[in-house]
């Protein structure tokens, strides 16, 4: 059975004033689908980079770049666009939240693009909020939640359009350890229902509760605990 993405000799310069600088340095990797993984490694390492890459944010110098038969490596904006709207999930550290919407509407935005009804967009959000226990927060904008509440707002945005990847970078490490165990417990809760989830971190407490840990150092896997 062929993984759910490989990536192949993945490698990412980038141009500062007249000096190159290699952030990933001839990267491989095959995920499976249900992988739970933990990206580790010191500021620098390259694993944002890596994780930016796999959810068409950014774009790889060179190297093959496969999502079952998708080859994204050389798609151009629309169709990876397309592709991150559809396929990925995203959680980010910051919340990403939009300020005046409510939790609601933030997470019924991201079935905007998909021809989907109103009435259709706002149910699939209620029950995504119910799901990460906010239902009763549906109508409180972000200014209104705790820091634990807009993060699991955004986990229920990430899980809307029923993605077949969630991609969290550092989503813990805006949180209290206590607030923390609780949003991994949820991660940990929409793996065991299937869910491929790839996550960036620097707390190997958080690292540990993945099923596969990656450690990068230097803009390469050094370790894979699979």
């Amino acid at each position: 059975m062929s993984p759910l993405i490989k990536l192949t000799s993945i490698k990412k310069d980038y141009m500062i004033g007249q000096s190159q600088l290699s952030v990933l340095k001839n990267v491989s990797l095959s995920v499976e689908q249900g992988d739970f993984i933990s990206l580790v490694g010191a500021s620098g390492s390259g694993k944002t980079t890596l994780l930016n890459i796999i959810g068409c944010l950014d774009q790889a110098s060179s190297g093959e770049y496969l999502f079952e038969t998708i080859n994204l490596s050389q798609a151009n904006d629309k169709k990876r666009s397309s592709f991150r709207s559809h396929t990925l999930g995203f959680v980010f550290q910051q919340f990403n939240l939009i300020p005046h919407y409510t939790a609601l509407n933030n997470v019924a935005l991201a079935l905007t693009y998909q021809g989907i009804s109103k009435s259709e967009r706002e149910s699939r959000a209620l029950c995504l909020l119910e799901k990460v226990g906010l239902k009763d927060r549906a109508t409180h904008t972000p200014s209104e939640l705790s820091g634990g509440e807009r993060q699991r707002v955004s986990i229920a945005r990430a899980l809307v359009t029923n993605p077949k990847v969630i991609l969290a970078d550092e989503p813990t490490g805006n949180l209290d350890s206590a607030t923390s165990q609780s949003i991994i417990a949820l991660l940990k809760t929409i793996h065991n229902e299937g869910k491929t989830i790839i996550l960036v971190t620097h707390d190997m407490g958080v690292a540990k509760q993945a099923k596969r840990t990656i450690y990068m150092k230097d803009g390469l896997i050094v370790e894979d605990s699979k």
